[in-house]
């Protein structure tokens, strides 16, 4: 069911991004190809998400570790989900420091993921991991010269099993990996540039640009930094979730964001929302705000959502309903949240940093 992954994604975020910047790993040997014209114009790579294209968008996952990680409030909670020693065996792993970057996004089509990371970062560095990780590397090209700030250079190669990946740098403040079908990173360099004009990205475009606007709306304190996007309309064996809602929904989102009060613990706060159209019910019917509550509980409620803590409210969840829009919101305690979240993935961290390189010539 598309609600529960997207509840398990945001749960998940830390380990997310984590996950996003393995593939980050060079790319030396590559056949050159012809240098691009120079051009001095500057990239736009802020906010990433404007560089994920929307067409074929499956799912986008936006989180912004520098804000998130840089409050001093969360420091025990951070510390309760990732110890320090764990972001810096990654970072020696990846070459990314997880904590620095400014911005990760992640999105997901038919047949590619593509992961964007904005960030200072050294290019060698990135293209030495490309390569280390890499079975076979078959190329390397400059598709736009410039200064090493105006520059985008892309490398591309196959993995084990033969799964195709690329990896685009632009400049030294950011950089996008692409797994599986080659596409979306290509429209990614193009956006940068400045040159799509006919194309939109993923959250300028319906039907999440709608969602993005009522997640902006009923977060008082700005945008959150950790964002979870689903456009639709959904399909007919999803269009049963959450009780039906899903098949009058053109989009669904999940918000996180920190919230603290001098003298009290820190908390998260989840906002679950869906855009569509929610008339009056038939009589005898639950109204969809009713609807989306009871199917909200029996998802944390569930065993998945009792591993990873979402059952643990600090106080019973609330929906608000107008006639185009749904919003859920809970509160948890950050720091039993992030015992808990652990707990769930103390697994998968292990194998991850005890993962080696593909390479082994």
């Amino acid at each position: 069911m598309i609600a529960r992954r997207g509840i398990a994604a945001v749960a998940t975020f830390v380990l997310a991004a984590a996950v996003a910047v393995g593939p980050l790993a060079g790319c030396g040997g590559a056949s050159q190809a012809v240098h691009a014209p120079a051009n001095e114009a500057p990239l736009v790579t802020s906010p990433l998400t404007a560089l994920a294209p929307a067409a074929s968008l499956v799912w986008l996952l936006d989180v912004q570790p520098r804000a998130l990680l840089g409050d001093a409030t969360l420091a025990p909670a951070v510390a309760e989900l990732i110890p320090d020693a764990t972001f810096a065996s990654l970072s020696r792993l990846y070459g990314v420091d997880v904590r620095t970057a400014e911005e990760i996004t992640l999105a997901s089509y038919p047949q590619a993921q593509l992961l964007l990371v904005r960030a200072f970062l050294d290019p060698a560095k990135l293209e030495a991991a490309f390569a280390a990780r890499t079975v076979e590397v078959e190329g390397r090209g400059i598709d736009r010269d410039g200064s090493p700030v105006a520059r985008i250079v892309r490398t591309w190669g196959t993995r084990v099993g033969g799964e195709r990946v690329q990896l685009a740098m632009f400049g030294r403040q950011a950089v996008g990996i692409e797994v599986g079908r080659f596409g979306p990173l290509r429209a990614s360099e193009g956006f940068a540039e400045g040159k799509l004009h006919r194309a939109s990205p993923a959250l300028a475009a319906p039907p999440l640009a709608q969602v993005v606007q009522a997640a902006k709306a009923a977060d008082l304190a700005g945008e959150a930094p950790v964002r979870f996007f689903v456009p639709g309309p959904f399909d007919e064996a999803t269009a049963h979730g959450l009780g039906g809602l899903l098949g009058g929904a053109t989009a669904a989102a999940l918000t996180l964001s920190p919230r603290s009060t001098p003298g009290e613990r820190p908390t998260l706060e989840l906002r679950v929302i869906l855009t569509g159209s929610w008339d009056r019910p038939a009589e005898g019917r639950p109204s969809a705000d009713a609807v989306f509550l009871r199917q909200f509980e029996a998802l944390v409620s569930s065993p998945p959502g009792k591993l990873i803590g979402a059952d643990a409210t600090l106080e019973p969840p609330k929906v608000a309903i107008s006639r185009e829009t749904l919003v859920l919101t809970a509160r948890y305690d950050a720091q039993t949240l992030a015992r808990r979240l652990h707990l769930a993935l103390e697994g998968p961290l292990t194998a991850l940093l005890s993962s080696r390189p593909e390479r082994t010539d």
